[in-house]
């Protein structure tokens, strides 16, 4: 069967189909003539276990070592459970602090102090907050794909304003000039185009990108 039948078979889009063959985790077979991709019952089934393991965040590294049997399950449960207790432990300590923050009266009241050594101190126990500095990597990141972004639709716009000028100043067949400025109309709008995807892409953080399959 095609992507499109496994997709709608399993649950699983396409484009997610695709990502878990290019990290090694299904290998379908292709079709004689045209090279299509074609599935079996078994490659529906080895994407069920996938998106199993995905709805549990399981790293693909380890996923992919379950599929192979280099790794029992159970290993990998163990595994996982220490990384889930300690994203707990993380988040138990954000509540704390959210907690003590409720009884103060206004931020300017805080003791800011105290609060960061209950901070350092939870710290030491394995207990970690946002990563601010990421954050704001990823803030910048933002600004410079919009910057660019915003340079090179200018640029094209400027290239436009300029051939409209040079239509009105010695005209071309309509249909020629028409042909000739749909050029940076289609660079503006596939700029657009990949600007919202980049930037879909950063606000996810590239990094952890995977954990969405």
């Amino acid at each position: 069967m095609r992507i499109n039948e496994a997709a709608q078979k399993t649950g699983i889009t396409a484009k997610n189909i695709r990502f878990y063959e290019a990290e090694g985790l299904l290998a379908p077979g292709r079709e004689s003539g045209n090279g299509y991709r074609s599935y079996t019952d078994a490659d529906l089934e080895r994407l069920r276990r996938i998106r199993l393991l995905r709805l549990l965040d399981v790293p693909l590294p380890e996923i992919r070592a379950v599929l192979e049997k280099r790794l029992t399950l159970a290993d990998a449960m163990r595994r996982h459970t220490v990384t889930l207790e300690a994203r707990r432990q993380d988040v138990d300590g954000a509540l704390a602090l959210c907690a003590a923050l409720q009884n103060e009266p206004g931020l300017d009241s805080v003791d800011l102090a105290a609060l960061q050594a209950q901070v350092a101190a939870q710290q030491r126990k394995g207990v970690q907050f946002v990563d601010i500095e990421k954050r704001d990597i990823l803030r910048r990141r933002s600004v410079g794909a919009a910057i660019g972004a915003g340079l090179f639709m200018a640029l094209m716009l400027w290239t436009f304003a300029v051939m409209l000028w040079a239509q009105m100043a010695d005209p071309l067949p309509w249909w020629l000039w028409a042909l000739l400025a749909g050029i940076p109309a289609a660079c503006i709008l596939g700029t657009l185009a990949v600007l919202v995807e980049r930037l879909k892409e950063i606000r996810k953080d590239e990094i952890d990108a995977y954990r969405d399959y």
